[in-house]
């Protein structure tokens, strides 16, 4: 009778369980469905859309960086500068080798002014993904604001070796040699 009832409870305890895991799994299939709806309305510049359905997969508990990044560029186009920042380091948090979070993040630090962590995230967007031509132009210039203008010089030949005529790696050039 032990041994029967031990089953029974057993058999109680994995019935929950799977429903558990079934619910889930429905969560997860939602926020899902909620992500490509938000990189859609995303794509056809339909930001206020965007905006909340990517909320939205959060809201439903759904984890995926690509949420965070995506809705941190919009933060980072409105002005949201404190917000994107969050957002970025929360992809980062849930997948530590996004180099596209550290990108991001790298590229936003630069533009308000802190060279120091456009260096720091840059770099390690580099270490993920050596040939980002991206994060080597924003090293490269965050360098040159810090009188790096060596390690200036190689990051944006590199990020030409990668894109080459790419305009914003020429006037960065231009500016390090002036």
């Amino acid at each position: 009778l032990g041994q029967a009832l031990g089953n029974v409870v057993a058999g109680f305890g994995e019935q929950k369980g799977r429903k558990q895991k079934k619910a889930r799994q429905d969560s997860q299939i939602s926020g899902e469905n909620l992500l490509t709806n938000a990189i859609d309305y995303h794509i056809r510049g339909d930001l206020v859309n965007a905006e909340s359905t990517y909320r939205e997969a959060i809201k439903s508990g759904y984890r995926n960086h690509a949420i965070f990044i995506n809705l941190g560029v919009i933060c980072k186009n409105n002005g949201r500068f404190e917000e994107a920042i969050a957002l970025y380091k929360k992809a980062i948090e849930i997948n530590s080798d996004e180099p596209d979070a550290y990108t991001n993040l790298g590229n936003l630090y630069q533009n308000l002014g802190n060279f120091e962590g456009a260096v720091a995230y840059s770099g390690k967007s580099l270490e993920l993904k050596p040939d980002n031509p991206e994060a080597l132009i924003t090293l490269g210039w965050s360098q040159k604001e810090l009188g790096n203008l060596d390690q200036a010089v190689a990051s944006t030949l590199k990020a030409l070796e990668l894109k080459p005529n790419n305009p914003d790696a020429l006037m960065n050039l231009g500016g390090i040699f002036k």
